[in-house]
């Protein structure tokens, strides 16, 4: 299931895992009214409608939100502790709400839609990243170990997530870490360089839609093999005690068999 979930991933940003489109035209063009600039790299192949940029030029990273300057402190809003990101799943699992007063010093802030990065050693390489959604009032405070990706116009919030997601991404983020033992971290520069592939976001909706799908299936099979492992684990436990019981009959030794 893992090498399957690599294996998605891999394609998507790769140009392979749906069909291009022959009217799609070069994000490069698109790009070059705003003057950002597309990258080569002649070690991996992708469409050639496809281009690559520096993160930077696609997100802002770490840009402070600033919708609740002029809001009271009595405002609820959204708080995200690390322990609140599934490291798994990839999504917040248990927000907390608070005052706005009590979080808005001391602590990162977020808007809806922005990539939550888990920057500090062990939780980047356990996976800890999530798109913040749903925010109490459109607005989100969270530990100071996150980074905070932004997209632009010409990204989906999706894209940015599924990108980090990815196993070979938080090695290269690991190879990447400075600080001292146990307060490892990513450095901002390292996201603000990374170079990322970039279809139209017409192409990104596409893709996005099928890894979800196939991620949605792939965690319904988790699922049921977690279940089917728990209930062979509650079953030889049960044959155990029955056998240091001493009540062991033919039925439990069919199926011991």
């Amino acid at each position: 299931l893992k090498r399957y979930r690599a294996s998605v991933l891999k394609a998507a940003f790769e140009g392979r895992l749906v069909p291009q489109d022959p009217n799609d035209e070069p994000v490069i063009e698109s790009l070059r009214i705003i003057g950002k600039n597309s990258i080569r790299n002649e070690n991996k192949k992708i469409p050639e409608t496809w281009t690559y940029v520096k993160l930077s030029d696609i997100a802002d990273i770490n840009k402070k939100a600033s919708i609740f300057a002029d809001l009271p402190d009595n405002v609820d809003v959204t708080f995200v502790p690390m322990a609140a990101v599934d490291a798994e799943a990839g999504f917040i699992s248990t927000p907390e709400i608070r005052k706005l007063g009590t979080v808005k010093k001391g602590f990162t802030s977020f808007m809806e839609g922005d990539v939550l990065f888990a920057k500090i050693t062990p939780c980047m390489e356990n996976g800890k990243a999530a798109i913040a959604k749903n925010l109490k009032n459109g607005i989100g405070f969270g530990s100071t170990e996150f980074h905070v990706l932004r997209a632009n116009s010409f990204v989906l919030p999706e894209w940015l997530y599924h990108f980090v997601r990815q196993e070979y991404f938080r090695k290269d983020a690991k190879a990447n870490f400075t600080g001292t033992a146990g307060q490892l971290r990513v450095p901002k520069r390292f996201l603000s360089d990374y170079i990322i592939p970039l279809p139209l976001i017409s192409e990104q909706r596409r893709i996005v839609a099928e890894i979800e799908s196939r991620l949605t299936l792939l965690g319904e099979v988790d699922s049921i093999v977690q279940n089917n492992n728990n209930r062979i684990t509650h079953l030889h436990q049960a044959i155990l005690k029955t056998a240091f019981e001493g009540k062991l009959d033919s039925s439990h030794k069919a199926l011991i068999k």
